[in-house]
Formats: structure tokens, sequence, C-alpha cells
């Protein structure tokens, strides 16, 4: 992992002050970088090494982001993202043999061209058509585990990259585990989606000023995690450890990285006293849920607002 702030010229290794054979040519790949500020590649003044960049994974964090130049002749099997509205990735001189990448910004400006008269593309396919490159390229949110393990799960960059070198390719990934040789996955990581995968996201049902000894109805929002279509599961909830019976049985039609807020039941809450719902989902499309990590949810401390006419002291 490669973490950096600071504008970076070194792609000409060479001792410019002693004698010895010049760097040509430098292979970059299997990285995972996080660019808080500025990374430039871009050889010193007068120098000559190409750079080939592939299988990285790129998350710019920062502005400009990843700066690229005419000495990278090779970009491949590559993602670029921003989920802070930074552009995905920045050049001076469009680098050569550019295809099978993933771009990703959450801004306007998906890449930066500062070749000639400066261009912001704002979608893949302007780029792809002002620079005749990346044909196969995808516009996806690569929805990194976070900031720095930049490990993704999203099906479209599943199987969607091309081998690569076509002599000799790589055969392992950042984790050494084995690449694809017919299909790789485009990025650092080799990778594989659970089929069947619901996360619990958020509770939702209870204003913030409720009744007690009313039934108050309960809702929870999930989201699709696995790369098949949703089309049923089961929510379990229980109070204060007592499981409620029935389970909720869903069914419909839930995309991969889609969500919906499912009404599960009611419950009458008491007053002056605390209750703790715990709710959880299971059996997706009837099987077991590959990642059960991320599938409950848990609210302590309910209890109702007191209201109505009260009498403090008297006589």
């Amino acid at each position: 992992n490669i973490t950096t702030d600071r504008l970076v010229h070194d792609i000409d290794l060479s001792n410019q002050n002693n004698p010895g054979p010049r760097v040509t040519g430098i292979v970059i790949r299997n990285n995972f970088f996080k660019v808080t500020g500025q990374l430039s590649m871009q050889p010193y003044a007068g120098g000559t090494a190409q750079v080939q960049f592939y299988y990285n994974n790129v998350n710019n964090t920062g502005t400009p982001g990843l700066l690229l130049d005419a000495n990278v002749n090779t970009l491949r099997n590559n993602i670029f993202s921003s989920t802070n509205g930074s552009r995905a990735f920045s050049y001076t001189s469009h680098p050569g043999n550019a295809d099978y990448n993933d771009f990703y910004t959450s801004g306007s400006t998906l890449v930066y061209s500062g070749s000639g008269t400066p261009v912001n593309y704002s979608t893949l396919s302007s780029y792809q058509s002002g620079t005749g490159t990346n044909a196969n390229s995808k516009n996806v949110n690569p929805k990194y585990a976070n900031d720095s393990n930049l490990h993704v799960f999203h099906p479209a960059l599943l199987a969607s990259a091309s081998p690569f070198p076509v002599v000799n390719p790589i055969l392992t990934d950042i984790d050494n585990d084995n690449r694809n040789q017919i299909n790789p996955c485009i990025g650092a990581d080799e990778f594989q989606v659970p089929s069947s995968d619901i996360i619990a996201k958020q509770f939702v049902g209870l204003k913030t000023d409720f009744a007690a000894n009313a039934a108050q109805p309960l809702s929870l929002k999930v989201l699709n995690n696995g790369s098949a279509n949703l089309t049923q599961f089961n929510i379990r909830w229980s109070v204060n450890g007592a499981e409620q019976l029935p389970a909720y049985s869903w069914t419909g039609n839930i995309a991969y990285d889609s969500s919906q807020t499912i009404n599960f039941g009611s419950y009458s809450f008491e007053m002056m006293k605390y209750t703790t719902l715990k709710i959880w989902t299971d059996l997706p499309n009837g099987v077991a849920d590959m990642v059960p990590v991320n599938d409950t949810i848990r609210v302590d401390s309910i209890m109702p607002f007191a209201r109505g006419t009260f009498t403090i002291g008297g006589i």
C-alpha cells in the first residue's frame, strides 16, 4: 500500500551524477495507491524511462490526485476512483495502450486533460470519444473497503479485464492470489463476489416522540450486496432477547447494490421501560448468507415519551 501527498518526479531513476546504465523501462503493478495530494509520474528533464502501469487500484482523496505524462506507455486493468469529488485521474499527455480500466468520481470531472487546450471530461463516453482510448473500460464505483484498504467486490469489475502482458502475463495479484489467465479482474485484486449477501443498513420506523402502548410500525432498510438479484428473504427480530414469531417473509426483486425499506411488523412499547430490538436477515434467495457479519442491527434503550396531563405536587 502506498499513501502519498507529495509531488513525485522519480520515474527516471538514473543518477545523473554517477556513471551507469540509465533506467529505460519501469513496471508499476499490483499496488494500492491512496493519493491525498498529488502523485505525478513524470521523468526528469531529458529522461527517457517508459512506464507500464497496470493492475493497480488508485484512491484519489485530494486534488489533483494522480497525474500521468507521456512517459506512461501502458495503462491497463487499473481502477481510478474518487468519492470526495476529485478527478479519477489527470494527464498532461495521454498514456498509450489504455484500456480495460475503471474510472469513477462522485464529482463533475471524471478525467482532466492538460494536453493543449485543457478539457474536463465529465463522462466516460466523452473521454472515450475525445481520446479514442479505453473502449472496454468501465464507469462504476468500485466501493473500496475503506480509504486505505482498496479491496473491491463490484461484479462489474469481476473477470472484466484482459490478460496482460500478452506474453508472460501476470500470474498473481496484490495478495499473491492466482490471477484468472483468461478473464482477470480489473484492478490489483483478483476477487470473487458473493452470490448471496444482504446488508442490514438501517432501522427505520420510530419517531423521536412516540406514544406508549400503541402499535408502532417497524421497518428495516436492506441493501443487496450479492451478485444475484434478491427475490426472497426473511426478516427476524427479537424484543429484549425474545424472538417475535413468525419471521417476516419478503418477496420481490432487488438488484445488486440497490436498497429497499421494508416494513416487517409493529410493536407496542411500554411506558417507563427500556426496550432493546435486534433485527436480522435470513436465507437470501433461500440459501445461507455468504457474509453473515453484516446481517444484524441492534437498537438499544428505546423508551416512549411520557405524554398527557400531569399533576405535580398538590394537596
